[in-house]
């Protein structure tokens, strides 16, 4: 910054990260024969001028951090207050999915997500409609509570992505992640006939690139991302492979052919039951007689 009377400042990059203010002020000095000042700070911990409470996943995280399946909107577990919302749902239909996050207790469909700035989210059934690949994301804010007037439309939170764009270079990659049965260990719960072990196909492609560089330069970019998941596997339940738990036991079964011995009894007589201890007798002219211990009235005379 220059002006007349008054000492050349120069000031180093400062990052802003989306969603952020920043308020910088610059102060200059009267100038001397030869003097130039440069500034050197940092951003300040505190912003008093945003109320919501609210963290930034940049895009160092993003690219270093392990995750599964490539779900960038995961990393939002990582910050206070945001939960796993599949545990707060019994049932949910495959074509209507959330975000899977829940914000200080609120349900996965009360989330709001923006991809710079435009609205993600289908209004119907507050569901979350398809992002972009992790490798276009260049950062993105998670917004908790409290936020300003600005943003709306959500009793959770609000997650606003902010994608990449190209420069005046060329640049892009390549990426592929597989996983496969025969690079796995075996799931522990597969069985087959007689208890086998078996070791059920599963194979999982992720593979896509990236794209980006100048329209015309320093006026105009694109960049371009695809990534797509072929996943191949087998769902198996396991069950009765041994159905020797369903089969009677030996003093089950002794009762059961003493009570097929009882329908053969002649109701005009008495017959006693040779399996049962000797005090165990039955009477079929309106009495049962059970052991000494135990007193049970007539039911029928």
């Amino acid at each position: 910054m220059r002006r007349t009377g008054f000492a050349t400042m120069t000031r180093m990059p400062i990052t802003v990260t989306v969603g952020q203010t920043v308020v910088l002020d610059a102060q200059l000095q009267p100038a001397t024969l030869q003097q130039e000042v440069i500034v050197q700070e940092g951003l300040p911990a505190l912003e008093k001028e945003k109320t919501q409470q609210s963290d930034t996943i940049t895009e160092e995280r993003i690219e270093n951090l392990p995750i599964n399946e490539r779900n960038f909107l995961n990393f939002s577990l990582l910050t206070p207050g945001v939960t796993d919302a599949n545990g707060l749902v019994t049932f949910t239909l495959p074509q209507t999915t959330a975000s899977g996050l829940s914000f200080l207790g609120q349900g996965g469909r009360f989330n709001s997500v923006t991809i710079d700035g435009v609205d993600n989210n289908d209004n119907a059934v507050g569901a979350v409609r398809s992002t972009m690949s992790q490798e276009a994301v260049r950062e993105f804010q998670i917004n908790r509570s409290n936020y300003s007037a600005e943003f709306g439309r959500a009793s959770g939170g609000l997650i606003n992505i902010v994608s990449k764009s190209g420069t005046n270079e060329w640049h892009g990659n390549i990426f592929a992640f597989m996983r496969d049965q025969a690079l796995d260990a075996r799931n522990p719960f597969a069985f087959g006939a007689n208890g086998a072990k078996i070791d059920p196909p599963y194979s999982r492609q992720q593979a896509g690139f990236t794209l980006g560089g100048p329209l015309k330069k320093d006026r105009s970019f694109f960049f371009l991302s695809y990534e797509g998941l072929r996943q191949r596997e087998s769902s198996f339940v396991t069950f009765l492979e041994n159905n020797n738990v369903l089969q009677p036991t030996s003093s089950q079964k002794a009762l059961i052919t003493d009570l097929q011995a009882a329908n053969q009894l002649d109701l005009r007589g008495e017959r006693s039951l040779s399996s049962f201890d000797q005090r165990q007798r039955l009477v079929l002219n309106g009495v049962f007689s059970l052991p000494a211990d135990v007193t049970v009235a007539p039911i029928f005379t």
